[in-house]
């Protein structure tokens, strides 16, 4: 490992031990199942936009400490290149899982009936989609910076800052696509809307309130037919 890594020491790069690395992959699924159930316990009950919004704004912010890494300013800093590592492969596959649950509870709000099958297939094939397209930008990214090869990487810094501010661009696509609501609102199949769910209970009280008000008025009636109530009529004296 010293002998192969010894261009990047003497270029202060970062020399990460592949067995530390290796754990650290192999940790991805924990990571992963750890943002289902922090979305489940805190951001279940939030809007889709805000959830979404954080989760990305979060995401850059991680993908901006590996500026910071590769840029070597950690060393200025004191850190070492192992927290970022660390920071690196333990935030993002929690923030995926934050990213795909909203996703997945709007589409089965959305769904209609007997296409289950169908709709979860097109967001799997617009998800692989849409990796595969980054991963082409990145390559055309890559070839407009040039020199971004070892063993100087003199680009290398430039180019993940610019990949990073990258990440902001899907915030702006949140606010035109996704709708309003939370995963307690209703689903209008008539209008296609979201229903808020305080609107939907109120709305559900009204019918108890008028069906109670004609239940009682049906008794009444039952009871006193002419409708004139308990209301006693003058008799005359008796001659």
């Amino acid at each position: 490992l010293g002998l192969t890594l010894g261009w990047a020491r003497d270029r202060a790069y970062p020399c990460i031990d592949p067995v530390f690395y290796q754990w650290m992959r192999s940790m991805l699924g924990v990571f992963g199942f750890l943002g289902v159930i922090m979305y489940n316990t805190y951001f279940s009950d939030w809007p889709f936009r805000k959830v979404l919004l954080l989760g990305q704004f979060v995401y850059f912010a991680s993908n901006m400490m590996d500026w910071v890494w590769v840029s070597r300013t950690n060393l200025e800093l004191g850190l070492n290149d192992r927290l970022f590592l660390f920071g690196s492969d333990a935030i993002q596959p929690l923030l995926k899982k934050l990213h795909l649950m909203p996703v997945y509870v709007l589409a089965a709000r959305l769904c209609p009936e007997n296409v289950e099958a169908t709709l979860f297939a097109l967001l799997m094939g617009l998800s692989n989609f849409g990796s595969i397209l980054g991963l082409y930008h990145g390559v055309a990214l890559l070839a407009m910076f040039g020199g971004v090869d070892k063993p100087e990487y003199r680009h290398l810094p430039a180019f993940v800052f610019v990949r990073t501010i990258i990440y902001l661009a899907p915030m702006a696509l949140v606010l035109i696509f996704v709708p309003h609501g939370s995963p307690n609102d209703s689903f209008d199949p008539d209008t296609g809307e979201l229903i808020p769910a305080s609107a939907s209970k109120k709305a559900g009280d009204e019918p108890s309130k008028a069906a109670s008000f004609t239940s009682s008025k049906s008794l009444d009636e039952e009871k006193d037919p002419s409708g004139r109530g308990d209301i006693e009529l003058p008799t005359l004296p008796p001659q």
